[in-house]
Parts: C-alpha cells; sequence; structure tokens
C-alpha cells in the first residue's frame, strides 16, 4: 500500500469518527 493511499484511508476513518460525534468535543479526543 503506497503512503498516498494509506493516508487517504486514515483521513476517512477520522472524518467518520468526526461526523458520528460531532464538533462538540476538544481536539484532544480525536
Amino acid at each position: 500500500m503506497e503512503h498516498e493511499e494509506l493516508t487517504h484511508k486514515i483521513i476517512g476513518c477520522v472524518m467518520q469518527v468526526h461526523r458520528a460525534l460531532g464538533n462538540r468535543f476538544q481536539e484532544v479526543i480525536y
């Protein structure tokens, strides 16, 4: 897996968590 592809997958996962939790938490929670 290339670094670019891995980075894309990680960012996608982070965005899913952010959408699920909302934006009411401090950055350290994410």
